[in-house]
């Protein structure tokens, strides 16, 4: 190797640096650079460039790490130098290996996050698709020209309760929004009831007891006889054989 530019072309002062030459052609290289001052700046820079790229993956000061190339030469142990080179090369790769572990750690964990917000975003499209096919099959059945409204009201242990039921005599079926009835206590539920007046005859046809959780308040019920009006009364879980008339809450009549 007798050139400068053989050296710098080569890439072997970057082995040099990194520690990765051999003890004979590290020797080598350490007296070309004793010997010319431009392969002693050369090395230089290239050593400031790897404190540089530690630095960024480590925040501590590490330049003591990084004797001179002058001290080194001053020293005048090949054999030394090279295995100091080596254990500051391995310190730094071990420097930026624990990074880019990390890093990537970062990364996978960036990823799943993503994959969950996916299946959340996903999950939330099908909700809307499924409550959007549920508001059409209301809106159809609310269209329809056999269905009757009534509005169930307020009784004297609410004033504020309200409910609107729609009644569709061709399949016996009762759509019931109970959106403006208050939140049962805990332990009770509300029970809806089909009536006859004349006399007066109560059949139960269903128990709200999702009431907490339909967050719409729409109930579908099977009514199972042709009625004259709906009530709804405030019974303990489980529902009462008879309605409790004392907690009656609202209660409408069908037009005839």
């Amino acid at each position: 190797m007798d050139s400068v530019e053989k050296y710098k072309d080569s890439g072997i002062l970057e082995l040099y640096v990194y520690g990765l030459l051999s003890e004979e052609e590290s020797i080598e290289v350490t007296e070309a650079i004793q010997e010319d001052s431009e392969l002693k700046t050369e090395v230089e820079e290239i050593e400031k460039a790897l404190i540089r790229l530690a630095a960024d993956y480590y925040p501590k000061d590490i330049s003591a790490l990084r004797p001179s190339v002058a001290s080194r030469n001053k020293a005048g142990s090949s054999s030394g130098f090279f295995a100091w080179f080596g254990s500051a090369a391995a310190v730094l790769l071990l420097i930026v290996s624990g990074y880019l572990y990390f890093d990537n750690k970062g990364l996978q964990s960036a990823i799943t996050n993503l994959e969950d917000e996916n299946q959340q975003l996903e999950e939330q499209i099908i909700d809307a698709r499924n409550n959007i096919a549920e508001t059409n099959v209301l809106l159809d059945s609310l269209r329809s020209r056999n269905i009757s409204r009534l509005a169930l009201n307020a009784q004297e242990i609410d004033p504020d309760a309200f409910a609107v039921g729609y009644y569709s005599q061709e399949g016996n079926k009762l759509i019931l929004d109970a959106q403006y009835l208050p939140e049962p206590p805990e332990g009770m539920v509300y029970q809806v009831w089909a009536l006859e007046f004349d006399p007066l005859t109560p059949l139960s046809i269903g128990l709200l007891d999702d009431f907490k959780e339909n967050e719409e308040g729409i109930f579908y019920l099977n009514v199972g006889s042709t009625p004259q009006g709906f009530g709804i009364t405030l019974e303990p879980e489980g529902g009462s054989k008879t309605p409790t008339l004392e907690r009656l809450y609202v209660l409408g009549q069908l037009s005839t």
